[in-house]
């Protein structure tokens, strides 16, 4: 008796805490924006005759402004360019300008707000695409993030648009930052997981979506399948090392690599490329932080051409349906069994590879998705109507021609 009195009392105290925390979020939330509030009109009076609010009637494509850390996952990997730039320049809709807030903190050794407003004035974006660097404080103090007053003139003195990216959204610190940014965003993009909905006062303001890729590297190139299976990604999250383990310990040849941790066996990313164009069944684990995500995995492996055998949860189900499109399991001795029959059953590989291959390519294209956002982003008008701008979307299709 006295232990269930025990564990009442500390359930008690934790939902007591879990509330604490919450209320202290929210005021110190509501001091930021009322501080943010008075920056952002003093910094405003003094630029505000710089900037004429019009486009110049010969700037006739979109243009794009793209806010991020260059440093975010080492030099070469940053959010903003592999899953923004790179599929914007495939598809040739706009222009783009890149401020990297880290990067100008480290040569300037001061904030890049001001930079960034300049920036603005003279570039004059269309939309604005923001990455919020979540190592810091949720605060949002640290000059490798733009000042909440940055933002609030961006998107209510310049009228720009701003739609925030979220790749990775299922730790609490990344849905804080996401209520914090509520203000001053358009809405958020979540690439990954529909459990920001369920943490956030504004779930109309969020976007669940699938994270574009580039189509001129990502296709199938029509090489001769000869890797039969393979993981690709790091071995930190749960379930990976138990399920790699059991294929291995059952006689299973699965090719493991990739990952950016200095665990990992991290190869280069042609390398990567070569290694699935030739990938019969990529396996994709899709756990992080106890919770399930959407893993780009999934996208790159169907437009390559392979068969996924994913590990079962209700994020992929929202894009994808299993047994159709891809192979569910829900444990290692199903993923045992799993990747052994479909090794030895050729041709129903190759029909769920093709059902995905094909959906990916139809539903799933850059054409869509960014024809999705633009036009969430322009009140639900459609951007293609926008004075001064020619828009042209492709045929709906991931592959090169």
């Amino acid at each position: 008796m006295r232990l269930i009195n025990k564990i009442t009392t500390n359930k008690k105290l934790m939902n007591q805490l879990r509330n604490l925390r919450s209320r202290l979020r929210r005021c110190t939330s509501l001091m930021y924006q009322i501080f943010a509030w008075f920056e952002a009109e003093y910094v405003w009076q003094k630029i505000r005759l710089q900037y004429d609010g019009g486009k110049s009637g010969s700037q006739k494509k979109m243009h794009v402004l793209s806010i991020g850390q260059n440093w975010s996952f080492g030099p070469d990997s940053t959010v903003v360019e592999d899953v923004l730039l790179r599929p914007l320049e495939a598809s040739g809709l706009a222009t783009h300008d890149l401020f990297h807030f880290d990067e100008y903190y480290h040569i300037h050794k001061q904030s890049g707000d001001i930079s960034l407003l300049e920036l603005c004035i003279e570039s004059k974006p269309d939309i604005m695409f923001l990455t919020w660097d979540n190592r810091v404080s949720w605060r949002g103090l640290s000059p490798d993030n733009p000042r909440l007053s940055t933002l609030k003139i961006i998107a209510e003195k310049m009228r720009i648009p701003i739609v925030a990216l979220w790749a990775d959204s299922v730790w609490h610190i990344y849905t804080d930052n996401a209520e914090m940014l509520l203000p001053y965003v358009k809405f958020h993009i979540l690439f990954d997981s529909s459990i920001g909905l369920t943490r956030t006062s504004r779930p109309d303001k969020f976007l669940v979506i699938w994270a574009p890729i580039d189509p001129r590297i990502y296709y199938n190139s029509g090489v001769r399948k000869d890797i039969p299976i393979v993981f690709l990604g790091s071995m930190d999250k749960p379930g990976r090392k138990e399920g790699i383990e059991a294929l291995k310990s059952n006689g299973i040849n699965i090719y493991h690599g990739g990952g950016i941790y200095p665990n990992d066996n991290t190869i280069p990313f042609d390398e990567y490329v070569q290694i699935c164009m030739r990938v019969k069944i990529m396996i994709n684990f899709s756990r992080s932080a106890h919770e399930f995500q959407l893993k780009g995995r999934i996208f790159e492996g169907m437009s390559y051409g392979a068969m996924l055998l994913e590990e079962d949860n209700p994020e992929i189900r929202r894009f994808f349906e299993p047994m159709v499109d891809y192979v569910p399991f829900t444990n290692e001795a199903d993923l045992v069994e799993k990747a052994k029959y479909y090794l030895e059953h050729e041709a129903e590989r190759a029909k769920i590879a093709s059902n995905g291959h094909r959906k990916v390519k139809e539903k799933y294209n850059i054409s869509i998705w960014f024809k999705t956002v633009f036009d969430r982003a322009f009140e639900g008008n459609s951007w293609e109507d926008i004075p001064n701008h020619e828009r042209k979307i492709g045929g709906g299709s991931n592959d090169i021609p």
